[in-house]
C-alpha cells in the first residue's frame, strides 16, 4: 500500500476522494479523537493522542500531495476555478493574513492554515504568515509544526515571544525594556494618543457617553467583586470578609448570604444556566455554590496564595484560575482535579480571561507582562511586556476580535486575538481597576482608582468621557447581558447601574 493510500485509509476514505470529502472526514475524525474528549485517567486518552497525530499528519499529507490533487473530481475545471479564485483574492500578503485572521476568529482553523500556506509559498519571507499559522497549528494540536513556524517567524525578524523557547520553564530572565520595539511603539502611541496609519481602522465617527440610571444597592459591608447571572435574575457581590451576598436583580433586594470563605472574595462567576456560582478568595480556594439551595457543592484548593481571578471554558468544561503564587491552573469541573498548571512564575498573576473558544488564556501579571497560554495543552503562545506597571484588569471580546488590558499606572492597551499589540488608549493618569468591552467592541469602559468611570473609542484610542462614579476606587464592573448597560461596584459600598449611549457624529470636512 502506498503512503497516499495509507493516508486515505487513516481518514476512512477510498483513494481518489475529493478535497471536500477529505476535509469533512478530517473534521469528523478530529472531533471524535481529540484527546481533550477524554479525562487524564481514561486509558483511551493515550490512544487518542496517537490517533489524532496520525489523523493530522494524514490530512496534511493529502493536502500537499500532487497525487491527491490529481484525484479530485474534474481536475481541469478545478484548476481553472483555482486560477479564478487566486485572481480574485487580494494580492498583498497583509490582505491574505487579515482574511486568515477572520477565518480563525470564526473557528475555521483548517481553512485559515490552508490560506496561510498559499501566502507562504508566494511570499516565503513574510514573517506574519508563519506566526499566524504557527498559532493555528498549536490550536489544532500539532506538536512540531507550531514551533517550526514560530521559529521561522522569529528568524525573519518578527518580534516574537521569548517564551516560545522557554515555555518548558516558564521563568525567562528579564531583558532591558529599551530593546523591546513594541514598548517603544507604545510610548510613541501614548504620546500622540492615536494609532499608526497601518493599524487605524476607517469607520464611521461616533460619540458615546455613560450615565447613571440608579443606585442599585448600598451595602453595609465592604465589597470587592460583582457578577450578574445570564438570566438577569440574580446579582452576586463578594465581601472583604469572605461572604457572598445574593440580590434579586429585579427587586434589588438582598435575600441570602453564602458563607464559607475565610478571606476576601476576589472573583465571581455564574454558570451559563444561572444555577451555580463560582467564587475565588484570598484564602486560596475556589468554591462552587448551588444557588437554589444556597449550599456549598465543592471546594477547589491548589494555590499557595490568594486566587485573584477565575474564568471558565464552557466548551471544554474546565476552570482557569490565576493566583498570587504566580501560577495559572486548569481544573476539570467534572472530577474537581487540577489538570495542569499552564503558567508557573515568580510574580503574582493579577487577571485571567479566556477567548470565546475557551482555548487561550490571557494572563496579566504584577510585573506588567501579558502572556497568552494554551488552556488544553499548556505552554505560552505569546508574551508581551507592553505594560510598565502591574496589570490590574483584562477583558476579552465576545466577538473574538480584541482583548483589552489595564495597569496600575493608568495605561489601557488594545490587542488583537493573536496577542499582537494594536494601540494604547488615551491615558487618564489614574490606575485602572476594571475593564469592559461594549457596543460590539467599539467602546472600552474602565474603572479607576479615583472612583471615575471612563469610556474610550477602541478604534482611535480617544478618551470620550470621564464620569465621577464612586467615592473611592471602582472595585468591579460587569455588563448587563443583552443591553448597553453595566453595573459598577465602589469602595464606597455602592452598586450603581449605568447606561451607555452610542451615537454617530458627522465627520470633519
Amino acid at each position: 500500500m502506498s503512503e497516499i493510500d495509507r493516508c486515505f485509509e487513516i481518514l476512512e476514505l477510498r483513494p481518489g476522494a475529493s478535497k471536500q470529502q477529505i476535509k469533512e472526514s478530517y473534521r469528523r475524525l478530529a472531533k471524535r479523537w481529540h484527546p481533550d474528549q477524554f479525562s487524564q485517567s481514561d486509558p483511551q486518552r493515550q490512544q487518542a493522542e496517537v490517533k489524532i497525530k496520525l489523523i493530522n499528519d494524514a490530512y496534511q499529507r493529502l493536502k500537499e500531495s500532487p497525487a491527491s490533487e490529481s484525484a479530485r473530481s474534474a481536475p481541469a475545471q478545478a484548476a481553472k476555478q483555482a486560477t479564478t479564485d487566486i485572481k480574485t483574492r487580494p494580492n498583498s500578503p497583509q490582505d491574505h493574513c487579515a482574511e486568515a485572521n477572520e477565518l480563525m476568529q470564526e473557528g475555521k482553523y483548517e481553512e485559515a492554515a490552508e490560506l496561510l500556506g498559499v501566502v507562504i509559498k508566494r511570499h516565503p519571507t513574510y514573517a506574519e504568515a508563519y506566526r499566524y499559522r504557527g498559532l493555528i497549528y498549536s490550536l489544532l494540536g500539532y506538536e512540531l509544526r507550531p514551533e517550526a513556524d514560530l521559529s521561522k517567524a522569529k528568524s525573519l525578524g518578527l518580534r516574537r515571544s521569548r517564551a516560545a523557547a522557554r515555555s518548558a520553564t516558564n521563568s525567562p530572565p528579564k531583558q532591558p525594556r529599551s530593546s523591546n520595539r513594541a514598548a517603544q511603539t507604545s510610548a510613541a502611541a501614548a504620546q500622540n494618543h492615536s494609532p499608526s496609519p497601518e493599524t487605524r481602522p476607517q469607520s464611521q465617527p461616533f460619540a458615546a457617553e455613560i450615565e447613571c440610571q440608579l443606585t442599585f444597592a448600598e451595602s453595609r459591608v465592604s465589597l470587592g467583586a460583582i457578577a450578574l447571572s445570564p438570566n438577569l435574575k440574580l446579582m452576586a457581590a463578594g465581601s472583604d470578609s469572605g461572604a457572598v451576598y445574593l440580590w434579586n436583580y429585579k427587586t434589588r433586594q438582598s435575600f441570602h448570604t453564602l458563607e464559607g470563605h475565610t478571606g476576601a472574595i476576589q472573583s465571581l462567576l455564574f454558570s451559563q444556566d444561572s444555577q451555580f456560582l463560582f467564587s475565588s478568595s484570598a484564602d486560596g480556594t475556589i468554591k462552587l455554590w448551588h444557588l437554589a439551595s444556597g449550599s456549598l457543592i465543592r471546594t477547589l484548593a491548589g494555590h499557595a496564595g490568594g486566587v485573584a481571578s477565575i474564568a471558565i471554558s464552557w466548551p471544554h468544561k474546565v476552570l482557569v484560575s490565576g493566583g498570587d503564587d504566580g501560577t495559572v491552573g486548569v481544573w476539570d469541573l467534572k472530577s474537581n482535579l487540577l489538570l495542569r498548571k499552564i503558567l508557573d512564575q515568580d510574580v503574582p498573576v493579577r487577571a485571567v480571561a479566556l477567548n470565546p473558544a475557551g482555548e487561550i488564556a490571557v494572563c496579566g501579571s504584577a510585573d506588567g507582562s501579558i502572556k497568552l497560554c494554551h488552556v488544553l495543552r499548556g505552554g505560552i503562545l505569546q508574551w508581551s511586556e507592553q505594560h510598565r506597571a502591574a496589570v490590574s484588569a483584562i477583558a476579552t471580546s465576545p466577538t473574538a476580535k480584541y482583548f483589552v488590558s489595564g495597569s496600575e499606572d493608568g495605561q489601557v492597551a488594545l490587542w488583537d486575538v493573536a496577542g499582537d499589540y494594536l494601540r494604547s488608549l488615551q491615558p487618564s493618569g489614574q490606575g485602572v481597576t476594571a475593564l469592559l468591552l461594549a457596543h460590539r467592541d467599539t467602546v472600552v469602559v474602565g474603572g479607576g482608582v479615583d472612583g471615575y468611570l471612563r469610556i474610550w473609542n477602541a478604534e482611535t484610542g480617544q478618551l470620550l468621557q470621564s464620569q465621577s462614579a464612586h467615592r473611592g476606587p471602582v472595585r468591579g464592573l460587569c455588563a448587563v447581558p443583552g443591553t448597553e448597560a453595566c453595573l459598577s461596584l465602589g469602595a464606597d459600598r455602592a452598586i450603581k447601574l449605568w447606561q451607555l449611549r452610542h451615537f454617530p457624529v458627522a465627520a470633519e470636512k
